[in-house]
């Protein structure tokens, strides 16, 4: 088992092990877990389907190398370890035939002996299922001998390429993974620290662009970690071995050959997760059943942080150590049994870090308080944390570590917010003009900026007072980072005070986001702009800018103080216009014909919608879709509710989905097939619903996705009737509303075609 990172081995199951067959880059910090997930991929139990596992790392290729790196030692080292797989594959399939031909001889025989007994219709009944057993199994086996046959053709072919110490011949070596594509079998390329085996000068582009078009072409998957995107390595990190170097000998950029990877983020536990994570070690079943208290819990935390290779490694010495009674002995127990281990990994963390990041992380040890988003990259990977209001060193044995390197330069440091760059709750200017800000919040979805009309280009308002006794000139200018144009209001204004409002015009680059970022709304105050006399002063605040396929639940407004309700906004991700609905449609009008018949014309619109959302339901059936347990947990941040969610067509075209995707698709299919669709959202889940023409408005009915793989439709209704009774705890099914009084404690069904006309919603 491994902990906490199930969607993330369901996603690279879904996109990378399925035919899909995309390459994939994890990337995290230091001893997130990298190494661990992979390792946990690679030990996953083998079968007879021919999943061909290679794992390559830099150290390894310079011991086969000896010391030297290159194109042919990779390609040879690679070709050593597909073919060792294919042998331990062969194995396995010839032992799968000697079986199999085994329990042929077993039918035939009883077969055979019930010839000789007197007629009997079920005696002949047996005779057959016996015959009809062994027929089967010759078939599997003469299948299994012709496969092996082609493997065995194929690992001879490799044999050749590897034979002698030669260089190895791609052209050749592409005719192999042909044949082992037509074979079905997928190689899956496993590479650690992937970042690091570019910067070797020793390898070519003609590697990697190797590496590249057998993706493209599916005979090759790689699985590879990094510490950082690999479009985003400078030039000078790329090696400069072969086509790379230039006349001038300077190495040319090699990010065009990385852009086919998917990027999958493993960040460092949050939240509560440390404990949890310590806790689930000492779990019964599948742990060490050796439980820890909460002080001692946040103790080690204090030792590890986020980082599940620290917490991991200080429970496991802790538990052989323990009890230590007092501060003295805590200390001699890290100083005996930890720095050592853990000060080779905070060596290559501080070595990654600039000056910037080196400043600020000496400043926060010495006791400096700097606000979260001050420091993007060093919060990203863990190396900093959220403690309230500030930031903290994830570890304190870290702490110890900075504070014994050379004091950086201070003017490096990323300062705290001062008066003149942070927000206080009002600013002003001397007379003539006065004015104060109100953005009540910390996070800005950009799904909502492109699904409304309305709110899209609202972040929030300011107060304006001219206080010249006359007219005067005053421009306002807003931007949201480098994410939008900068936004302009330029008037002559009455004395007294205006209120006017916030906007931004987001960029298109925003859609390329995949994870949340820092960034800031920057707004600026001008009197007389362009006069002798002009007066200007500009502010900025610190936000989290969402990607558009996050899914705004609730957000906490710190003026109003209470959680705005959005639960509507997943009306936005139901699509009945994608094309990959269209065949689903079809197999039900098959099992259905009278599906494009309007419901309100028949008799008994009530029981017709029911038939047409049973065809749907078992249409859908047919695409093989897989859940995922992945809880719907609209949670992230402090009083910011947000989760992920897929389009109708990706959760189709990757064939899995937690219960919010699938009821998103279901809706899509709904609204498609002329059902009004709706979603019910409830603590931790997720279910889709319809509602007859002519109905009362809460008469909803009920049908949980989850049940696609093997419930039949009534079976899944009754599912969702039991999922409801369970979640419902009292509260009554409401739409949504203003705000959300109980984020732990609610039921909210969301009108799926009402919301899009009244709201003027625009899909995803």
């Amino acid at each position: 088992m491994i902990y906490d990172r199930e969607a993330l081995l369901n996603t690279l199951e879904a996109e990378c092990f399925s035919d899909i067959g995309a390459s994939a880059v994890i990337i995290g910090g230091h001893k997130v877990g990298k190494s661990y997930l992979l390792e946990h991929i690679l030990t996953r139990p083998s079968d007879s389907s021919g999943n061909l596992y290679c794992r390559i790392n830099v150290d390894l290729l310079k011991a086969s190398g000896n010391g030297t790196l290159s194109d042919h030692v990779f390609l040879r080292f690679f070709l050593v370890l597909l073919l060792r797989q294919i042998d331990d594959l062969l194995e396995r399939q010839r032992g799968e035939v000697t079986e199999w031909s085994g329990l042929l001889a077993q039918a035939e025989q009883k077969a055979i002996a019930l010839a000789d007994v007197m007629p009997d219709p079920a005696i002949d009944a047996i005779r057959l299922s016996q015959l009809n057993l062994a027929a089967a199994y010759r078939k599997k086996i003469s299948q299994r001998q012709n496969e092996i046959e082609e493997l065995a053709s194929a690992a001879e072919a490799l044999r050749r390429l590897t034979a002698g110490g030669k260089q190895v011949a791609v052209d050749e070596l592409t005719e192999v993974l042909l044949q082992l594509r037509g074979l079905r079998k997928r190689i899956i390329l496993v590479i650690d620290d992937y970042d690091h085996m570019v910067s070797q000068p020793g390898f070519t582009d003609n590697l990697f662009s190797f590496l590249r078009g057998a993706n493209n072409e599916k005979k090759i998957i790689a699985l590879v970690s990094s510490h950082k995107r690999l479009m985003d390595l400078k030039p000078e990190e790329h090696g400069a071995g072969g086509k790379e170097s230039s006349a001038n000998g300077k190495s040319l950029d090699r990010t065009s050959l990385f852009n086919h990877f998917q990027i999958q983020r493993l960040i460092p536990f949050r939240g509560k997760q440390p404990e949890a994570f310590l806790e689930w070690l000492g779990r019964p079943d599948g742990g060490d059943s050796l439980a820890l208290g909460a002080e001692e819990k946040k103790y080690l935390r204090s030792l590890g942080g986020g980082c599940p290779h620290f917490l991991r490694y200080a429970r496991s010495l802790y538990l052989q150590k323990r009890p230590l009674e007092n501060d003295a002995a805590r200390r001699q127990f890290e100083n005996d049994h930890l720095v050592d281990e853990f000060h080779q990994v905070f060596e290559q963390i501080w070595t990654g870090c600039d000056e910037a990041e080196r400043a600020t992380l000496r400043a926060i040890a010495d006791g400096a308080t700097i606000e979260p988003g001050s420091a993007d990259r060093l919060e990203t990977e863990g190396y900093l944390m959220e403690d309230g209001p500030c930031l903290t060193i994830f570890s304190k044995l870290f702490a110890d570590f900075i504070r014994k390197k050379p004091k950086p330069s201070a003017s490096a440091l990323v300062k705290p917010a001062t008066p003149e760059t942070g927000v206080p709750e009002t600013l002003s200017v001397d007379e003539p003009l006065r004015f104060e800000t109100n953005i009540p919040w910390d996070v800005f979805p950009s799904a909502l900026f492109f699904a409304t009309a309305d709110a899209a280009a609202n972040v929030g308002e300011i107060k304006i007072e001219n206080c010249t006794g006359k007219k005067a000139s005053i421009e306002v200018t807003c931007q949201l980072g480098p994410w939008s144009e900068v936004s302009t209001t330029a008037d002559a204004f009455d004395p007294g005070p205006s209120l006017l409002p916030l906007q931004v015009d987001l960029r298109e680059s925003v859609k390329t986001i995949r994870d949340p970022v820092w960034t800031r709304v920057d707004y600026s105050v001008t009197l007389d702009p362009g006069g002798a006399n002009s007066v200007a002063k500009k502010r900025f605040k610190k936000v989290r800018l969402l990607p558009p396929d996050h899914f705004l639940f609730a957000r906490w407004d710190s003026v109003r103080m209470e959680l705005e309700d959005f639960s509507w906004l997943i009306c936005a991700w139901v699509n009945s216009q994608e094309p990959r609905l269209a065949p689903v449609r079809e197999r039900a009008l098959d099992l259905f014909p009278r599906l494009g018949v309007p419901t309100e014309a028949v008799g008994d619109p009530g029981h017709f919608a029911r038939q047409k959302v049973a065809a749907i339901y078992e249409a859908l059936q047919g695409q093989k879709i897989r859940y995922f347990d992945n809880a719907v947990v609209f949670h992230s941040g402090n009083d910011q509710y947000m989760q992920r969610v897929q389009s109708c067509g990706k959760t189709i075209e990757i064939g899995t989905g937690n219960c919010l995707d699938g009821s998103v698709l279901f809706a899509s299919l709904l609204s498609l097939c002329g059902v009004d669709p709706g979603i019910l959202l409830m603590p931790g889940h997720a279910i889709a619903a319809w509602r007859a023409p002519g109905a009362a408005e809460n008469d909803w009915q009920y049908v949980d996705t989850t049940g696609l793989p093997g419930l039949a439709f009534e079976q899944a209704t009754a599912l969702a009737t039991a999922r409801i009774d369970e979640r419902q705890n009292g509260v009554q099914i409401l739409a949504p509303a203003a705000t959300l009084p109980d984020p732990e404690n609610f039921a909210t069904i969301v009108d799926v075609h009402h919301t899009i006309r009244t709201r003027r919603i625009a899909q995803i």
